[in-house]
């Protein structure tokens, strides 16, 4: 004899000449909810199992419609609840994502500004902006650390970042060197006014392709403007300190002019990086502007790159 149980189209059979059976659960779903039947733990004969089936088949069938109608209630809700779940989980994983990549774009930038600051070039170009004279170390391979450092004032700066024929400064330089050690073989290129002015914009112009690196990172979306405030901020005020004299060719040399569009196109590279980087920080120069201390100064240009192609 064989008794078969049918709830939600699974068929339980108990059989009764099996003997020495331990029955462990029954567990059903009934009405906008879920119970668990007794346990129970028959080790004598089965018969004695069939009231307690029977019982809870007539509650079953009793039930049924409401049973099979829960059913697909669950059914229908558990689409959208677990898409819910899954949902609040990717924004959770997003955020923890998003997190931990701003904190590896600070420790990028901070061992890529520590590296800008620390140069040598760097740490020059402060120097100068900074101060109206100072001690700068131009010539780092010189064979005598006497012949290394230059004292640098203000005229000094405005005049290296003012040239605007290179080419023609430098061959001057080479000349005057040339007739110098005719004299004495020992003299040192510091005491080439030329060879000094070179130094200074060799400076100036590692300075500049540093902050160029950075402007393509922020171009590139790599940083964003938050990210970079930060370090950018104290170069923003060491540029904006700077003298009424040495300004103008200071940002005339980084290309931070008032220029038509047409002009804009014969800046050079780097130039077009620093208007991008500190537009908006800092206030740009107009050429029509020059203050009267600049009077005996050439006449300042934007340095375009024919100028530097033909160095």
């Amino acid at each position: 004899m064989a008794l078969k149980l049918n709830l939600s189209k699974k068929t339980f059979t108990y059989n009764k000449d099996m003997t020495n059976m331990k029955y462990t659960s029954l567990v059903t779903t009934a009405l906008l909810g879920s119970f668990t039947l007794t346990t129970a733990t028959i080790t004598t004969h089965p018969v004695l199992l069939q009231p307690f089936i029977q019982h809870n088949i007539n509650f079953l069938d009793a039930h049924k419609d409401a049973i099979e109608s829960y059913s697909y209630l669950i059914n229908a809700l558990s689409s959208p609840i677990t898409l819910l779940f899954a949902a609040l989980a990717v924004q959770n994983g997003v955020r923890e994502y998003k997190k931990n990549q701003r904190w590896k774009v600070r420790e990028f930038l901070d061992i890529k500004f520590k590296e800008f600051e620390t140069q040598s070039e760097t740490l020059n170009v402060r120097k100068m902006l900074d101060n109206e004279v100072c001690f700068v170390e131009l010539f780092p391979t010189a064979n005598k650390p006497i012949n290394r450092f230059v004292i640098i004032e203000e005229n000094d700066l405005i005049k290296a970042l003012s040239e605007t024929n290179i080419k023609a400064s430098l061959n001057a330089g080479k000349k005057r060197f040339q007739e110098l050690l005719d004299k004495d073989i020992d003299t040192p290129r510091k005491n080439v006014p030329e060879f000094v002015e070179a130094a200074i914009r060799d400076n100036f112009d590692r300075f500049l392709d540093y902050l160029q690196q950075i402007e393509v990172m922020k171009k590139s979306k790599i940083i964003d403007e938050d990210d970079l405030k930060i370090y950018l901020n104290p170069w923003v005020e060491i540029i904006n300190r700077t003298s009424e004299s040495s300004r103008p060719a200071l940002l005339t040399y980084m290309g931070l002019v008032k220029v038509t569009k047409e002009a804009e196109k014969n800046l050079t590279s780097v130039q077009k990086s620093m208007r991008s980087l500190f537009e908006g920080k800092i206030t740009f120069f107009e050429p029509n502007k020059v203050p009267q201390s600049l009077s005996n100064v050439s006449d300042l240009k934007p340095i375009l790159p024919t100028d530097k192609q033909a160095s």
